[in-house]
C-alpha cells in the first residue's frame, strides 16, 4: 500500500480522515473522587495526530470504572503560565473533550448523549490558581445532555515551570446515558489547547468541525481488563 506523506504540499485531505480510529480505555478501580490516584504509562492514549504531521507537546491517559472516567493530562515545554479564564472557557488553555455515550458515528449533529467538557489547570478560586471543569453546549446540537451539578467533577492540578499536570475525575452521573454494560463503546475526541504551544488534537485539526460534528470523532472501547 502506498504511504501518505503528511507534509506534502498541496494536500487536499487530512490523512486522519482516511481512517475510523478505535481506541481502548482499560479499567482502573480507583475512585475518581479520591485525590490519591494516578495512571501508569499503560493507560496512555496513542498520539494519532502525528499522522497529520502535527507536533505533540502533551500526553493524555485515561481509564474507566462503574463510578466514572479518569483522565490524566501532562503538558510540557511551556515558558508561560496557562491562559485560563472562567468566563471564556471555550478559549482557555487546557483539555477540551467530546464524549458520546451512544457512539453514533453516522450523525453530524450532536444528540443529548453528546458532551463537550473543558478542563483547565488554573483560573479558579480567589487566587485563580485552582483547576476548573465545565460542560459546554455543542454548536448545532439537536438536544443537550443534562446539566452537570457541583460535585460531579473532581479536579486537581500540579503546576511546574515547564508545564502542568491535570487529574480529572468525571462521575458517571455527569454523563447522560453512560452505561458501560449496555454501551461499552463511546464516541470520543479531545484536543489540548495552549496559546503558547498550539492545538494538539486526537486526530483531525481545527480546519475540520470536529468540535460540533460527531462523525469526526473516534471510538473509545471500554475494556473490562486492566492493561498488561
Amino acid at each position: 500500500m502506498a504511504s501518505v506523506d503528511p507534509n506534502a504540499k498541496g494536500r487536499l485531505v487530512d490523512p486522519a480522515l482516511l481512517f475510523r480510529f478505535s481506541l481502548t480505555m482499560f479499567r482502573n478501580d480507583a475512585d475518581p473522587f479520591s485525590d490519591q490516584w494516578t495512571l501508569s504509562e499503560a493507560y496512555t492514549f496513542p498520539r494519532l495526530d502525528r499522522l497529520s504531521g502535527n507536533k505533540s507537546f502533551a500526553e493524555l491517559r485515561g481509564a474507566w470504572n462503574k463510578k466514572g472516567l479518569l483522565f490524566q493530562l501532562t503538558v510540557a515545554g511551556k515558558t508561560q503560565y496557562p491562559w485560563c479564564r472562567p468566563s471564556r472557557m471555550e478559549e482557555s488553555d487546557g483539555l477540551h473533550m467530546w464524549i458520546d455515550t451512544r457512539n453514533s458515528p453516522g450523525i453530524q449533529r450532536a444528540t443529548r448523549f453528546c458532551h463537550q467538557f473543558v478542563f483547565t489547570p488554573m483560573g479558579g478560586g480567589p487566587r485563580q490558581d485552582r483547576p476548573i471543569g465545565a460542560l459546554l453546549a455543542i454548536a448545532r446540537a439537536k438536544e443537550n445532555p443534562h446539566e452537570v451539578a457541583g460535585g460531579m467533577i473532581q479536579l486537581r492540578s500540579r503546576l511546574a515551570r515547564n508545564g502542568y499536570q491535570l487529574f480529572i475525575g468525571i462521575s458517571n452521573v455527569a454523563l447522560t446515558g453512560f452505561d458501560p454494560l449496555e454501551y461499552p463503546r463511546l464516541g470520543f475526541h479531545f484536543a489540548i489547547a495552549d496559546r503558547e504551544l498550539g492545538w494538539q488534537s486526537l486526530t483531525v485539526g481545527r480546519d475540520l468541525p470536529a468540535e460540533e460534528n460527531p462523525s469526526l470523532w473516534s471510538e473509545l472501547e471500554l475494556n473490562d481488563q486492566s492493561p498488561a
